[in-house]
């Protein structure tokens, strides 16, 4: 006999569902704990690979605007991201903003990134980090509270004046990673020529006195029904895409992004008419993909989920009202794409043209795809590959703290030239770390590939890095006191030991070091 379940509620569109308060509560409660934790997965959307694809978007968007005439004299162009989380993607934007001012800057352009959220305690961090202060103080930054599904205008706190409607007449830039999968959407059927509209109905396997908790959240289950409709939607052109989908689909589960298409009119809206929104996520950017969706229930991810995200149906639309969009390979590994919204393609030359760049040779998702097949593997690498995927990867340092512990081994006997270039590729690594909380130790493992390379004293700097940005550990002090003992400072190599064994006395290396350095000393 089947277990007993109770329901949440029933025969509900999706978008309708109360589920996505439970989603928007998930996050304002859990703030920089959902992405520390681990319970979100991120690295995929915030690699610096795609940061610096949406930087050249942001500035080509910016060359593209200037030409065509649509830059008020006194406002930036702003770049807004929406449900920014972490920070993440956004600082490593700036940073490769921040590289090619010297060819934007002369254009006359002027870009100030805003962090937007709807939870305020991410937004109160990014406003007190160390990384983002000297951004926001000189402008280029601002944060804001916002939900682009529920307000037309953006608070900034730094700048003390309000983005809405009428009052931004330069175009603006939207970024939507990992976003437009997490907000209210609805699902159809589309089989023999004919659209069925499904209706949700959620149980749990114990009663739920009043509304669901996102506690309550992995003990739904989902279930969908479906039946026939006519035209299911007040607006034509949602129910001309659906008819779309009916008429050239065998057979398919659709999703039908409701809420992102409304994002897209209020960026119009913010934008003096016009805006440009970047996204990459998992879902459908052509007809074929949406033809291989088979099912209709959530990924979950703890307390919160996502489905796919349908930007072919968001592309339609956009097509429908004179817009531009712009999509990757369907086969790549996730779907990166731009919406030009309120332009022609004939107006954006330069957007397409880096668009075109970025996902023809080297697509950031296909590169990311690449990671994960050597991850797999446990074979040494070599330093000057290692320094290579550095370089490929935009100088992302989350490759060092996958690969360090494969390379570290062959650096010591590696050719001078190639220690060269494995420590300059670090330091360029390194202006893109950013620090979120985690607990990987990245400026650790940096100082440890330096050490090996044969330069003490930058690995110790990266080693002091370590204790000031993560923790003061007995092995990090343990490797400054090595870094010394490299360049025969006996003094403070016997500093640096004593506060290890301080911290813990019975590693063995430690009091073996010590020792010697010791009989040194008394050699002098």
């Amino acid at each position: 006999m089947a277990d007993k379940r109770y329901i949440v509620e029933k025969n509900v569109r999706l978008s309708q569902a109360s589920v996505w308060k439970l989603q928007r509560d998930f996050y304002k409660e859990q703030g920089p704990e959902a992405w520390t934790s681990g319970t979100v997965p991120f690295w995929i959307t915030n690699s610096s690979l795609l940061a610096k694809m949406y930087a050249d978007l942001v500035v080509a968007w910016g060359m593209d605007a200037k030409r065509r005439g649509w830059i008020y004299p006194t406002q930036p162009i702003h770049v807004v991201e929406m449900a920014a989380g972490m920070g993440m993607l956004g600082y490593l934007i700036i940073c490769h903003l921040l590289d090619t001012e010297h060819i934007w800057r002369p254009h006359g352009l002027d870009f100030k990134y805003v962090f937007t959220d709807i939870a305020k305690r991410n937004v109160d961090a990014w406003y007190k980090s160390p990384m983002f202060r000297p951004h926001i103080e000189s402008g280029l930054v601002d944060v804001a509270v916002w939900s682009p599904l529920e307000e037309n205008q953006i608070h900034l706190r730094k700048g003390r004046y309000t983005l809405s409607p009428g009052e931004v007449k330069t175009p603006m830039v939207a970024i939507g990673n990992y976003f437009l999968d997490s907000i209210p959407m609805d699902t159809f059927r589309v089989k023999e020529g004919k659209v069925l509209e499904g209706l949700l109905t959620a149980t749990s396997s114990q009663p739920i006195k009043g509304p669901p908790t996102p506690e309550h959240l992995p003990d739904l289950e989902w279930k969908t029904e479906y039946s026939p409709c006519g035209r299911p939607y007040d607006n034509p052109v949602y129910d001309q895409i659906l008819w779309y989908y009916a008429k050239n689909l065998e057979d398919a589960m659709v999703i039908f992004p409701v809420a992102a298409i409304k994002v897209m009119d209020r960026l119009a809206e913010l934008g003096g008419g016009r805006a440009l929104l970047l996204a990459a996520d998992k879902g459908a950017n052509h007809i074929d993909n949406v033809a291989g969706w088979a099912y209709d229930e959530p990924i979950l991810h703890g307390g919160c989920f996502s489905f796919d995200a349908n930007f072919d149906a968001m592309g339609r639309y956009l097509l429908q009202h004179g817009g531009t969009v712009l999509h990757n390979d369907p086969k790549a590994y996730l779907s990166i794409s731009a919406f030009g919204v309120g332009v022609a393609e004939r107006e954006v030359p330069s957007t397409r043209l880096a668009y075109q760049s970025h996902t023809g040779a080297r697509d950031p998702s296909e590169f990311y795809r690449l990671m994960l097949a050597i991850l797999e593997g446990e074979d040494p690498i070599a330093p000057d590959i290692l320094a290579s995927m550095l370089r490929q990867s935009a100088y992302d340092p989350y490759l060092i703290r996958r690969f360090q512990y494969r390379v570290k081994p062959q650096v010591s006997e590696a050719d001078w030239r190639v220690k060269k270039r494995l420590r300059d590729a670090v330091h360029r690594t390194w202006k893109h770390y950013y620090w979120y909380g985690e607990q990987h130790d990245i400026p650790f493992y940096m100082g440890g590939l330096l050490l090996a390379a044969g330069y003490p004293a930058e690995a110790r700097r990266f080693y002091e890095r370590s204790i000031k940005w993560i923790d003061d550990h007995y092995l990090t002090r343990y490797n400054i006191g090595v870094t010394y003992m490299r360049e025969d400072n006996w003094a403070e190599a016997a500093k640096a030991l004593d506060i290890s064994l301080e911290m813990e006395p019975t590693y063995e290396p430690a009091q073996r070091w010590r020792k010697k350095v010791e009989e040194y000393m008394a050699e002098e």
